[in-house]
């Protein structure tokens, strides 16, 4: 396997900084090259334990990317039959509103279709791309909210994609973050209490947590 480029988490980054320069260095050089040629190197001490963490998440990449050349989804052909009737209605439709006008409109739907775009990517786990964006989104979200760079609880927070939506998953990440200790088995059976209630959607998530305060203050009484 040969790449021209890979991921390099800001997670990587901070885990390896306060490491003495040439510690870094090696962790540098064992990261690229898994990352880019999948060849394994050789470490010792703290560079081993550091890029033993980080390894893991390569690996999901790396295989990631095989899956990827197998090829995807096939693109839609266009419809040819109405191709040349098509065109000649929008040039017709282009010399009645003006350029200028149709120029806007584009702009405009440009605009709207990339927020859509990242609306949707932010929500959708099936499109390759996205479920590495959202991977990515959540390693970073779970390192800030409960304070850890524990690689088996990230890998098992981010399985949690195959059952929720990205953002349901942040927002339990920061319901857990807000505890006095944050730890992710908390996180975790927030997680499974939403699957099992099939809690997908932030209103149901207020919803839920609405509930959970009327609870507590019936208590306290």
């Amino acid at each position: 396997m040969a790449k021209d480029s890979f991921i390099f988490y800001r997670s990587f980054y901070e885990a390896i900084k306060e490491l003495k320069e040439k510690d870094r260095v090696k962790i540098y050089d064992a990261i690229c090259e898994k990352s880019l040629n999948d060849n394994e190197v050789t470490l010792t001490g703290i560079s081993n334990s550091m890029f033993t963490l980080i390894k893991p998440q390569i690996e999901a990449n790396n295989q990631k990317y095989e899956n990827g050349k197998k090829g995807g989804r096939p693109k839609k052909n266009r419809e040819e039959t109405t191709g040349f009737e098509n065109k000649k209605a929008k040039q017709n439709q282009n010399k009645t509103l003006g350029l200028k006008n149709d120029t806007e409109n584009k702009n405009l739907n440009k605009t709207e279709t990339k927020a859509n775009e990242n609306e949707e990517c932010r929500m959708n786990n099936e499109n390759e791309e996205c479920r590495m964006q959202n991977e990515e989104k959540l390693q970073q979200l779970f390192i800030k909210c409960l304070n850890s760079y524990n690689t088996f609880a990230i890998e098992e927070c981010i399985s949690f994609l195959d059952d929720l939506p990205c953002e349901i998953i942040e927002e339990a990440l920061k319901k857990t973050g807000r505890i006095k200790q944050p730890n992710w088995n908390y996180c975790k059976s927030i997680l499974d209490d939403w699957v099992k209630k099939n809690i997908d959607t932030i209103e149901k998530v207020n919803a839920e947590n609405q509930e959970d305060i009327v609870g507590e203050v019936w208590k306290d009484d």
